[in-house]
């Protein structure tokens, strides 16, 4: 069976040129495993919340690892993955972040081990950003199907942003949520998502502070917003559903 090298507790993010940004993968277990029937060390991340594998790549045909932004608790670098599809044919950039500077200096040290720094070609990592909607992709949905009883799934993001008067873009960050065997779960757990994510300072639940506030959790689709709210600058909490597959 694989041997594992490196486990810790981390957070993952894949850079998504469309979002041109960093996309939040989760919290979850990062882990660095040799492969019982090969040699060669793979990269794993499995998302704590879901016990989804939302990334697997080879160690030895990714980069070397770079800093992000001068942070001595993240790493950054570039590999072909397994689960996560690239965009086009090219690899994918990848974030991770640790809590505190030992513990991404003790991934670094194993990670070198395994592979050496090599003399290649400089190719600098995308510049920080906030991280956006996260993309369930055909083989995260198999790795989903793979592990649970239902062939179906519900995800629950968190959107927040400024609709500018006029202004055909608006401002926005989405955070995903949980994926549910359910839409009753997902819908019922929108409430908490609005609680959990919104300005402390400015309860959702007060009428007074929101020009617009729209209840859709008796009458949401497959896809669409459950709970939106809206003051009169225009700043928005929302919480969206989407069926997968």
């Amino acid at each position: 069976g694989p041997v594992q090298l490196w486990a810790y507790r981390c957070k993952l993010y894949i850079y998504r040129q469309k979002s041109n940004g960093w996309v939040d993968l989760g919290t979850g277990k990062g882990s660095l495993c040799r492969s019982g029937t090969s040699s060669g060390v793979e990269f794993i991340f499995e998302d704590e919340k879901n016990k989804i594998p939302m990334a697997r790549h080879s160690v030895e045909t990714a980069t070397a690892l770079k800093p992000n932004a001068g942070s001595d608790k993240t790493w950054v670098w570039r590999a072909q993955d397994y689960v996560q599809e690239a965009e086009g044919n090219e690899a994918s950039w990848f974030l991770l972040k640790f809590q505190t500077v030992d513990a991404a200096a003790k991934f670094k040290s194993i990670f070198d081990t395994l592979k050496p720094p090599e003399e290649e070609e400089e190719v600098k990592p995308p510049a920080h950003s906030d991280p956006a909607e996260p993309e369930m992709t055909s083989s995260t949905l198999q790795h989903l199907r793979s592990g649970g009883s239902s062939t179906e799934a519900f995800l629950l993001y968190f959107e927040k942003g400024v609709c500018q008067k006029g202004a055909a873009v608006r401002q926005a960050s989405t955070i995903y949520v949980g994926a549910y065997d359910s839409k009753e779960q997902a819908v019922s757990n929108a409430p908490r998502a609005m609680d959990h994510n919104c300005d402390p300072g400015r309860s959702w639940r007060d009428k007074q502070l929101w020009t617009v506030r729209e209840d859709y959790r008796g009458s949401v689709g497959d896809k669409g917003v459950i709970l939106s709210i809206q003051d009169g600058t225009g700043v928005y909490y929302q919480t969206k559903l989407r069926k997968v597959p």
